[in-house]
């Protein structure tokens, strides 16, 4: 078939096309009287073409999206403190602050999926009656990710928290613990200064969790512990110095001790400060 065979079966199936879009316009005005905004449409283009061009830009429009940069596939999954699903929390994602995704939770907790750019840094709020209001910054690097939230409830968190040295004893100097919140939009408690081993803090109900730090002269720093039990306990390591050589001798009947010896060592206070093994041998 040449290319003019061609043209003309290409003209013939558009007007056998068109035929059929006049008698659908023709059936449609015996209900609804549209053949006369037809008429005056035709005056300017043919109608049935400019049917084809909103059809056409639909599809396109449509298609776009799909058609432009990579994306991964995000969902996430919402619970309460017992691993239980929280149906109909409500989860918004922004990216520089244009919200780009907004469901709700089935009854498994879950939401549909989300399409981000790969490596986008993204926003997450989450919101639920009688639930602390969540939002948390994470980054989409991974596709079909099914990323968990856990809500707390609507109430204020009491931590007691013991403060005890490498070797389980509690620290009787004074330390410094210094508070964040997971949400930032929440107030955190104000600094606690302790000499007691022990400290209580109340979490604020819009913390969405509590983080403690913890410094004093002669520990090393302690960052970012997230507070998750009412009664938590913490460990400070005491800061390696230059120390300086005790010389130990222990006699029984004018004999130096040949056994292994144990020796405590206490500071000022009355605790440990550490535990040191002595090899001896006998003389006279």
């Amino acid at each position: 078939m040449g290319i003019e065979g061609l043209s003309k079966g290409l003209k013939d199936f558009y007007f056998g096309i068109e035929d059929k879009w006049y008698s659908l316009i023709e059936k449609i005005d015996t209900k609804i009287p549209i053949h006369g905004l037809v008429d005056k449409i035709d005056t300017v283009v043919p109608s049935f073409a400019l049917f084809l061009v909103v059809i056409a830009l639909i599809v396109l429009l449509v298609a776009l999206p799909l058609l432009s940069a990579p994306t991964v596939l995000f969902s996430f999954k919402v619970t309460d403190a017992d691993d239980s699903p929280i149906e109909n929390a409500s989860v918004q994602v922004f990216l520089d602050d244009v919200e780009i995704f907004s469901g709700s939770t089935n009854e498994n907790g879950e939401t549909a999926n989300a399409r981000l750019e790969p490596g986008s840094t993204v926003t997450v709020s989450v919101s639920k009656n009688d639930f602390v209001d969540y939002s948390e910054t994470i980054e989409a690097n991974e596709s079909t990710y099914l990323y968990g939230i856990t809500l707390r409830p609507l109430r204020e968190n009491t931590y007691h928290i013991a403060l005890k040295d490498g070797l389980g004893q509690p620290i009787m100097e004074l330390l410094n613990l210094s508070f964040t919140c997971r949400n930032p939009n929440a107030t955190p408690p104000k600094n606690i200064t302790t000499s007691t081993g022990t400290a209580t803090v109340v979490e604020p109900s819009n913390c969405n969790g509590l983080i403690v730090s913890v410094q004093g002269d002669g520990f090393d720093f302690k960052s970012s512990i997230e507070l998750v039990q009412v009664e938590q306990t913490i460990y400070l390591m005491e800061t390696i110095e230059t120390g300086a050589i005790i010389n130990v001798e222990l006699y029984s009947n004018n004999l130096l001790i040949s056994e292994n010896v144990t020796v405590y060592l206490y500071k000022d206070n009355g605790t440990v400060s550490g535990i040191v093994h002595v090899e001896t041998e006998s003389r006279q």
